[in-house]
């Protein structure tokens, strides 16, 4: 006892290091990481869910607007967007396990073409299917009005469906584009169309107009057979000529009497009428309309030239290109 050498005097424990490393976090700090984990994976479970309700994708604005959603639903124009565009591939895996003449287009602008062309024949028939009974069901409204604020139900779905497929669609004319003319009027039109189902959509307004716009789309199935028609060596045939006939007479009563004429008069009568003109939010519409109805007059010039070329061959002869 005493000793300075005794066991109760010496430490045989190394002293202790300070740790260099992080100190745990405590339990709230994890739990407010499985919380925030917890909130965005049921957000994304909830943003999931809401697409397997029919009336999301097919109705009206009523359930984006419930859900605290205002105007136009990006969601739901990418999602119809992403379908087209998916209808598109599924076109060019089936023509290429069964059809010859698919196969035997030389590149791959033409085989593009040849798949856009399907996907426009069941995107302008569906449009039509859903527009043409809601026009004719307010038949008389529609002939009579002399303002822009006539609403038309069920018309949401369609200006969805048709803003997303113009997007699908402009993203092959810009992949293809050759430096034609035509390419950058065919841009200018698609940018215009998604603008202004964007811009109807938002202000909630100009239903009945853009209605009519839709109902222009039954040419447009028969434009893409004119198109296969030529592709299968058929342009001779009476088919090739009948589908003509069907879009040189489409092309003037709905392109050029209904929308240019027929909207044209309305634009005027509302203008004349209404005590303070066109008002600024109705600006938007008017410049869109004016805009789509030159387009219309020129792709009609052109249209008809081929129309006259087939009815009367070696007449109307194509310049050729210097």
């Amino acid at each position: 006892p005493g000793s300075p050498f005794s066991s109760t005097s010496l430490s045989l424990t190394p002293p202790s290091i300070p740790s260099t490393s992080p100190r745990p976090r405590g339990a709230g700090w994890q739990h407010k990481k499985l919380t925030k984990m917890a909130t965005a994976t049921l957000a994304d479970m909830k943003w999931l869910a809401r697409w397997n309700d029919p009336e999301v994708l097919f109705g009206d604005n009523t359930k984006y607007e419930s859900d605290g959603g205002e105007g136009f639903d990006v969601g739901r124009f990418l999602i119809l967007t992403v379908a087209c565009h998916s209808f598109y591939w599924l076109v060019h895996f089936v023509s290429k396990a069964t059809s010859t003449t698919y196969n035997g287009l030389k590149d791959a602008s033409g085989r593009s073409t040849w798949c856009a062309y399907f996907a426009s024949i069941v995107h302008g028939s569906t449009i039509c299917y859903w527009s043409f009974p809601t026009v004719f069901a307010h038949w008389n409204a529609v002939t009579t009005m002399t303002n822009f604020d006539l609403m038309l139900p069920g018309m949401h779905k369609v200006f969805y469906l048709f803003s997303g497929y113009t997007l699908h669609d402009l993203i092959i004319v810009v992949a293809y584009m050759d430096g034609k003319p035509d390419d950058y009027l065919y841009v200018f039109h698609h940018l215009l169309t998604i603008a202004v189902w964007w811009y109807v959509i938002s202000v909630d307004s100009f239903f009945a107009l853009g209605a009519m716009m839709c109902c222009v789309e039954f040419t447009q199935p028969f434009l893409s057979l004119r198109w296969l028609f030529y592709e299968h060596k058929m342009q001779d045939s009476i088919y090739y000529k009948i589908n003509a006939l069907i879009i040189f007479v489409g092309w003037w009563v709905l392109r050029i009497f209904m929308l240019v004429g027929f909207m044209g008069s309305i634009v005027v009568a509302h203008a004349l009428t209404s005590p303070s003109g066109i008002a600024s939010h109705e600006v938007p519409i008017v410049v869109a309309w004016a805009c789509g109805a030159v387009l219309q007059l020129v792709w009609g010039a052109k249209l008809t030239m081929g129309f006259l070329r087939v009815v009367f061959p070696g007449t109307f002869k194509k310049k050729k290109r210097t």
